[in-house]
């Protein structure tokens, strides 16, 4: 055996606080062993004795009266381990709590160091445990109130500073008395706490009811000393649970949710996060299906048919923060939001602080949020901007940020990508649908970039029609400094059927009125009989009208567009102002100017805007079949209430068109369709003025000239042909006139004037006939030989013919016998 006396000798070598330590050491192993020895062979076999002393240790410690009916001891390892029966706890009232028919406890060797019973494990063994709820919402564990005013937390305090505790196969009864719900039964209830210091970690296991839910599995981690409630504030930690199916509806049996909920089942994994006795975060696995809810009371009922993914709350500092993950909904009316995932941050402000806010979006669809926003508990203000606006489209990677309350807070940014968006015109927004491309700006400025087909934009302010394209590609940039918006738009490049282009520019805000443009713009193509839809309401309803349905075939091209100044001075009828300038190239243009008067065709000319007036000026037309040349088409001023066009134009025409333009216009009625019998050879020259109320087009003035030279004329009727007729016969929306014609009738020159009286054509003529020629008119005309002179007068009145004609006979010679051989003169009526 070794020799330890030499430890203990004094030598002057060495100090002395090390031989100190080291039979302190020696000391404290000889107590540690004679301990155990005692334990051993004399205090636990004789444990019974010691039975009502362990029961007034734990009372001290829990601060409620236990009672132990047997006690029974032998050893776990190197520690004592005790079995008890009949174990009570009592409450404040001196009645039994809990009882307790066998629990197995380990006993800690801290025992000794804290002066009150520690336990390294405290097992409990198919246990039957009452939980209930009172009327005032205080709980009751085995007859145990959990208030602090009813009976304080020592016991359970004490028993999260046990190392271990474990429930197995434990019947647990609950009753709410504050629901005056039924009893509810978890059966095969499992508890596992495992206590270190202030931490502790628990699962429990149970099975409920097999009509409302499936196994439920819970978890926590959590670190705190008391669960005093003055001392809950000090509690961290995390708490999670899994429940693979459950009836929501009929949970709420037992379950207070905050909303209606009257159907509908569902799993659900969640996770939650606890502090300062709040829920801080939670985190949920969410299936639900055919769920019947009502988020609030006066909201109309959601019937979803389905929701599924992760649904994330977070408390923030001042705030709150709602995210989703791979979020999907159905309902039974036919909305459906696709898998999104999305992170919404809102700090509501305060009267010192305003409103801030954040949302991030990977994907999502505008248009089913907006359905669903009359059943979400939403602001009667937003929920009625949402319906007037009715957003639709989808919207992807999607980051807005904003700072001061909406909808015009004082700071914001926002980034991303969206497709076939669509947004109603309110007031001063424009409208638009069917836009794809991606922004990104904030308060200072920013920029959008346009990458559509199949687009409408609505400028109800500027248009009265919604603008349709094909395509549509442009960059539009702005920025925002001092109470001023600039906008750059640039290089536009758009089409449609009806037209195809480009347009650059700037536009600049004003403090008062509608701002300051300059605006470039050109367009390779534009049908004809759409050139209204892209007038601005500047121009006169009446006249965006009439091009409406005048233009009815046609092309304009190589247009170009110039706009510049204030548009306070629109249209600019003083170019010192501004410049309106609108040029274009027409071809095959139709023209119906008046729907009395024969239309303008095949019309090659060039149209100009310029200020208030436009022009067309043409090198050549048709009308009636008749070419015309030298054309001009004038409004002197666009804007104004009562817009006149006048045209201008004259051609060389073949009389037989010039006689088609008559029965084609007003002249006809006017005249009783007395030229529906004419026949007309030759040509002549047409020069004709229309001077046309937009708004009062059935106060349409013309003014006519048709040269005739050297034609000839027919009628249907009776009446002798007109031959060699030359002269000037002027014609206006009323009247018809001409002074001196010349020509050759019955054979003789004669001098004839037209004129026109109540609807009646009246022509008066003079001239030398020729017996010969008479004949075919004047039956017994065949007894003349000779020339003479006569005069004469036709009435034309709705196709009927009253012709009177007086002749002085000298110079004719009469086979007729004495005495009627000689014929002074004669008046010869003709019908």
């Amino acid at each position: 055996m070794t020799d330890i006396r030499p430890l203990f000798r004094a030598d002057p070598s060495r100090g002395w606080l090390p031989r100190f330590f080291l039979g302190c050491i020696l000391l404290a192993g000889i107590a540690l062993v004679t301990l155990l020895l005692v334990l051993r062979y004399w205090f636990l076999p004789n444990i019974e004795s010691y039975r009502e002393a362990i029961a007034k240790a734990a009372s001290r410690a829990t601060g409620q009266r236990i009672t132990i009916g047997k006690i029974a001891a032998d050893w776990e390892d190197l520690h004592p381990h005790l079995s008890l029966e009949d174990v009570q706890v009592f409450d404040q009232a001196g009645r039994p709590a809990l009882v307790l028919s066998r629990v197995a406890t380990t006993l800690s060797w801290l025992t000794l160091t804290t002066g009150e019973v520690r336990l390294r494990s405290l097992e409990f063994e198919q246990p039957n445990l009452s939980v209930r709820r009172d009327s005032q919402g205080v709980i009751y564990v085995a007859g145990v109130s959990l208030s602090q005013h009813e009976a304080g937390t020592g016991f359970v305090d004490w028993l999260l500073k046990q190392k271990r505790l474990v429930i197995r196969d434990a019947l647990i009864l609950w009753r709410d008395e504050k629901l005056a719900a039924p009893q509810l039964v978890l059966n095969s209830v499992t508890l596992r706490v495992e206590n270190s210091g202030a931490r502790h970690r628990f699962d429990l296991h149970a099975i409920p009811p097999a009509i409302l839910a499936a196994p439920l599995e819970i978890n926590g981690d959590f670190t705190g000393d008391s669960l005093d409630p003055d001392d809950l504030h000090e509690w961290r930690g995390t708490l999670s649970a899994q429940l693979d199916y459950a009836d929501i509806a009929a949970w709420r049996t037992w379950l207070p949710y905050p909303i209606e909920v009257q159907k509908g089942s569902g799993a659900l994994r969640m996770w939650l996060t606890l502090s300062n006795a709040r829920i801080q975060e939670a985190a949920a696995d969410v299936y639900l299906s055919q769920v019947q809810t009502r988020l609030r009371p006066d909201l109309p009922e959601m019937n979803l048919t389905e929701l599924r993914g992760r649904i994330g709350w977070k408390t923030l500092s001042s705030g709150f923060e709602l995210s989703g993950v791979k979020l999907s909904l159905a309902t039974q009316g036919g909305i459906a939001l696709q898998p999104a995932d999305f992170t919404l941050r809102i700090y509501p402000g305060s009267d010192q602080e305003p409103m801030r806010g954040e949302i991030k979006a990977n994907a999502f669809d505008l248009q089913p949020l907006v359905v669903l926003a009359d059943h979400l508990p939403l602001g009667q203000a937003l929920r009625q901007q949402l319906l007037n606006f009715s957003p639709k489209g989808s919207v992807y990677d999607m980051a807005l940020q904003w700072n001061g309350n909406l909808p015009t807070p004082g700071q914001y940014s926002v980034k991303g990508r969206f497709v076939n968006l669509a947004l109603n015109a309110q007031e001063e927004w424009p409208g638009f649908s069917g836009i794809s491309g991606a922004i990104e700006g904030n308060e200072q400025g920013g920029q959008i970039t346009l990458d559509t087909k199949y687009a409408s934009i609505a400028l109800p302010r500027v248009f009265e029609h919604a603008l349709k394209f094909d395509s549509l590609n442009a960059r539009l940039g702005w920025t925002l400094k001092n109470g001023q918006a600039k906008f750059s738009l640039n290089q536009a490049l758009f089409s449609n059927s009806q037209l195809s282009g480009n347009v650059q520019g700037h536009y600049l805000t004003v403090s008062r009125g509608p701002g300051v443009i300059d605006l470039t713009g050109s367009l390779t193509r534009v049908e004809a009989r759409s050139l209204n839809r892209y007038l601005p309401l500047i121009v006169n309803k009446d006249a965006r009208d009439w091009l409406a349905n005048s233009l009815s075939f046609g092309a304009f091209s190589d247009v170009r567009l110039r706009v510049k100044g204030d548009l306070a001075d629109f249209p600019f009828a003083d170019e010192a102002k501004g410049l309106l300038q609108v040029t274009a190239k027409a071809n095959g243009l139709a023209l119906d100017y008046s729907h009395y008067w024969p239309k303008l065709e095949n019309i090659a000319a060039d149209l100009q805007f310029r200020g208030r007036r436009m022009e067309i000026h043409a090198g050549q037309a048709q009308i009636s079949g008749a070419k015309l040349a030298k054309i001009s088409a004038v409004i002197p001023e666009l804007g104004n209430h009562d817009e006149v066009l006048q045209i201008e134009g004259e051609t060389e025409a073949l009389a037989e068109e010039f006689l088609r333009f008559i029965e084609h216009s007003p002249i006809s009625r006017m005249t009783g369709g007395v030229a529906d019998g004419m026949h007309a050879e030759g040509a002549g020259k047409l020069e004709l003025k229309l001077n046309i109320p937009l708004h009062r087009r059935g106060e349409t003035k013309v003014a006519g000239i048709f040269h005739l030279n050297d034609n000839q004329l027919s009628f249907n009727t009776d009446l002798p042909p007109i031959a060699q007729l030359k002269g000037k016969l002027q014609f206006s929306e009323s009247a018809l006139q001409a002074q001196n014609l010349s020509a050759q009738i019955l054979g003789g020159p004669a001098r004839i004037e037209v004129a026109t009286q109540d609807g009646n054509v009246q022509i008066s003529a003079q001239g030398k006939a020729n017996a010969d020629a008479t004949e075919k008119f004047i039956s017994w005309a065949q007894y003349l030989h000779g020339t003479a002179e006569w005069r004469g007068s036709i009435n034309l009145s709705k196709k009927l013919t009253d012709m009177v004609l007086e002749s002085n006979l000298q110079g004719l010679t009469s086979q007729l016998p004495a005495p009627f051989d000689k014929v002074a003169s004669a008046s010869v009526p003709l019908r």
